[in-house]
C-alpha cells in the first residue's frame, strides 16, 4: 500500500468572523440592490393611470351609451322578474286567508310550494257572523249578563 492511498485530506475550513460595522455594509449593500430593483415602481405605476385615463377617454360616447343600455337593460329585467313574482303570489293566494308578501320564492313552483306549507300551518278560525245590537244570539237570553244583573239590582232596591 503506498502512502498516498492511506491518507485522507483534511480539509479545514476557516471560520470568519465579521464586525458590526461590517454587517451592517453587507445590509445596506443588500437594501441598495432591492431598492434599485423596484425604484421604477412609482413611474410604471404612474404610466398605467395614464394609459388607463387614455383608454378611458378613447372609448367613443356610442360605448358609453352602450355600457350604460346594459346596466338600465340588467336593472329593468330585475324589477320585471319582481313583478311577475307579485303576480304569481297573488294569483297563488286567491281566496285564501294569507297574504301575498308572505310568500317566498323565485319561480311560480317555489312560492306553490311554499304556499301548500303555509296553508298546512294555518289554523282555520270560526267564521263569525255580525249580530246587530239589541238582538239574541242563538241560545242567550234578551241582552247581556252585565244588562241582567243591572236589572236584578233595581229590583232588589
Amino acid at each position: 500500500m503506498s502512502e498516498s492511498e492511506t491518507t485522507t485530506e483534511v480539509k479545514t475550513t476557516e471560520v470568519k468572523t465579521f464586525t458590526q460595522d461590517q454587517v451592517n455594509a453587507f445590509m445596506a449593500e443588500e437594501k441598495r440592490k432591492t431598492q434599485a430593483t423596484f425604484a421604477d415602481y412609482d413611474d410604471l405605476k404612474a404610466k398605467a393611470e395614464k394609459f388607463d385615463k387614455a383608454e378611458q377617454a378613447s372609448l367613443s360616447e356610442l360605448e358609453r351609451e352602450r355600457k350604460a343600455h346594459a346596466v338600465d337593460a340588467d336593472e329593468l329585467t330585475k324589477y320585471r322578474t319582481r313583478e311577475q313574482v307579485s303576480k304569481w303570489a297573488a294569483e297563488i293566494v286567491k281566496d285564501s286567508p294569507i297574504p301575498a308578501n308572505v310568500l317566498r320564492g323565485s319561480t311560480k313552483e317555489e312560492l306553490v310550494e311554499h304556499f301548500e306549507q303555509l296553508k298546512a300551518l294555518a289554523v282555520p278560525t270560526k267564521q263569525r257572523t255580525h249580530v246587530p245590537p239589541g238582538k239574541p244570539t242563538d241560545g242567550e237570553p234578551t241582552g247581556s249578563r252585565a244588562a241582567a244583573a243591572i236589572r236584578e239590582m233595581r229590583r232588589g232596591s
